[in-house]
C-alpha cells in the first residue's frame, strides 16, 4: 500500500512538473514571437525611414554600436536622438531588407536576438538587445551590427 501511494505521489509530481514546463515553454514562445515582431517592425520602420514610428520602437536609452564599420579602426556609438534624426534626414534606411531571426534568448524582462537583415546593398548580421517595459512592450535598447557591403 505504501509503495502504491509513493508511486502515485511521484507520478503526480512528475505530471505537475510537466505542466509547469509546458506553460513556461508556451509563455517563452509567446515572448519570442513578440520579440521577433518587434525586430521585424524595427527593420520595416528603418527601411521606410519613418522617424516618428521609430520613436515608439526604441527604448529611451537606445544606442547603435558599430565596431570598425567599413574599415574604421574605432567603435562608433550612435545615440537614440541621432539615430532618429538620421532617419528623418534620410541618411540611413530606405532599403527593403529581408529579416531572418537566427536566435532569441529571453531572461525575464531582458532578451537578445541574433538576426540577419539582408538588403540590396548591405547585409547586417546583428545582435539586438531588448527590454520589456512596464506595459509589457518589448523595446530595442541596443543594435550591435556587423555590416558588409554587397557586390
Amino acid at each position: 500500500m505504501n509503495q502504491l501511494k509513493l508511486k502515485s505521489t511521484f507520478i503526480g509530481m512528475l505530471a505537475l512538473a510537466g505542466f509547469g514546463l509546458i506553460s513556461a515553454t508556451t509563455e517563452d514562445k509567446k515572448e519570442i514571437k513578440k520579440i521577433e515582431e518587434t525586430i521585424q517592425e524595427f527593420v520595416a520602420t528603418a527601411d521606410a525611414q519613418d522617424a516618428d514610428k521609430m520613436n515608439e520602437i526604441l527604448d529611451p536609452n537606445f544606442s547603435s554600436v558599430a565596431n570598425q564599420l567599413f574599415g574604421s579602426e574605432t567603435t562608433s556609438i550612435t545615440s537614440r536622438d541621432t539615430y532618429i534624426q538620421m532617419l528623418r534626414d534620410k541618411k540611413i534606411g530606405g532599403d527593403k531588407r529581408t529579416v531572418e531571426v537566427l536566435s532569441v534568448d529571453v531572461n525575464g524582462n531582458n532578451a537578445y536576438a541574433k538576426a540577419i537583415f539582408d538588403g540590396s546593398k548591405l547585409k547586417f548580421t546583428t545582435y539586438i538587445f531588448l527590454a520589456k517595459d512596464k506595459n509589457g512592450i518589448w523595446r530595442i535598447v541596443t543594435d550591435y551590427p556587423s555590416i558588409e557591403m554587397k557586390g
